[in-house]
């Protein structure tokens, strides 16, 4: 139940992250043991949805900044979702490998980021910390992984939001990035950075959502896990385009396939002791234009060239499921499947089309016990005790 220790200092605003250094003071003890997240999913049980929170993030135990007590896990998409106006519950799923090291070859620190993130910002995250203070200097390689992320909408809306719409709505999705780096600027320190956003889009159906979407600014919180080793990582990634017809209205029967196994091949062997744990993943979640045979353009739209107006601007998905998981294939490499369905019991409006890249990165040698926290619980923030 271990979890890399998390810095002493709170997380603080995006801008103070970005100004503010970490003082190097004596050398802090790293942890030699850590969880390394390798899956993380949420689904709805029911139908699709706006997304107005998601996340997975560790909580520390109070006797041990080494040690993690549970997984407080979120997931709301607006008020069919919260019991407002409609009721669902989500089914939520998250994996890790509890790594023991012995302090040489193998430790481990969290870092912490979150600020608000601005419509049309780059969505940056960056913090410059000591590697001495952390317990890191000695290692040859610092690595980034995800360790956990957070992001809502529920956030003070800016000027000229519409006041018919409420932030903690939600949004449509056009989907999800989180890329996290450490850049060693001396033996002694790194800067941490993550780039983040959950991308709002419009909705065929919601002119109130539509007008505020320019405005959908959100709170985000990364978790970035480094890994101290002395020999470096190996890298693998993916890149793939999932393209699906248009589902039927008033349909829950069809269910989108997941990437082939071509497709989810990094090229990296998974023989023998090793670990892996993310450094990116994006969702890029932008529905087709095209408007022949069964796809149609949306009320009002026309189609012109073959291509609808998309009159509401960049239009996004209700969302039934957003996972990603690294695992070793049948094949003998590692693979990551990262998937999004709009299924609906409703309607989709859009046929599904999921461009998604993934990185990880696979530390040859270091042996762990696999973690999973597996329910469907209520809709909102919940804490899933770890085994």
């Amino acid at each position: 139940m271990s979890l890399a220790r998390a810095t002493a200092l709170a997380a603080v605003s995006l801008l103070a992250l970005t100004a503010c250094d970490e003082v190097a003071g004596p050398r802090g003890t790293p942890c030699t043991e850590a969880l390394i997240p390798n899956a993380f999913a949420w689904r709805w049980e029911r139908t699709n949805h706006r997304v107005s929170e998601l996340g997975f993030t560790t909580v520390a135990a109070v006797d041990d900044p080494c040690s993690a007590s549970a997984v407080r896990a979120s997931f709301v998409g607006g008020d069919f979702t919260t019991g407002a106006f409609g009721e669902d519950l989500p089914a939520l799923r998250w994996q890790a490998q509890r790594i023991v090291g012995d302090g040489t070859t193998f430790a481990a620190a969290t870092v912490e980021l979150a600020g608000r993130l601005e419509p049309g910002a780059p969505g940056q995250l960056r913090r410059k910390v000591s590697l001495r203070a952390l317990g890191l200097d000695g290692f040859d390689h610092v690595t980034a992984l995800i360790g956990g992320l957070s992001f809502t909408t529920t956030t003070a809306a800016p000027a000229g939001y519409p006041a018919d719409y409420s932030p903690e709505l939600g949004y449509t999705s056009r989907g999800l990035r989180l890329e996290v780096a450490a850049d060693r600027t001396s033996d002694d320190e790194a800067t941490i950075t993550a780039e983040a956003w959950l991308e709002p889009g419009t909705s065929p159906d919601r002119d109130d959502l539509n007008r505020a979407v320019a405005f959908a600014a959100q709170e985000a919180t990364v978790q970035v896990l480094l890994i101290g080793t002395q020999a470096p990582p190996d890298a693998g990634s993916v890149d793939y385009t999932l393209s699906y017809p248009k589902q039927a209205m008033l349909n829950d029967t069809t269910k989108l396939a997941h990437a082939s196994a071509a497709q989810q091949q990094t090229g990296l062997p998974s023989g023998g002791p090793g670990v892996v744990g993310f450094s990116a993943i994006r969702w890029e979640l932008a529905p087709s234009l095209a408007c022949a045979g069964a796809n149609r353009c949306d009320l009002g739209e026309s189609c012109t060239a073959g291509l609808c107006s998309e009159l509401q601007g960049p239009q996004g998905y209700y969302l039934r499921e957003l996972s990603v998981a690294a695992a070793p294939d049948g094949s003998g490499q590692w693979a990551i499947d990262g998937y999004a369905t709009n299924e609906a019991l409703f309607a989709p409006y859009d046929a599904m089309v999921n461009h998604f890249t993934g990185s990880i990165r696979h530390f040859r040698g270091l042996t762990g016990e696999a973690v999973t926290v597996q329910e469907t619980t209520a809709t909102g923030t919940t804490d899933l005790p770890l085994p």
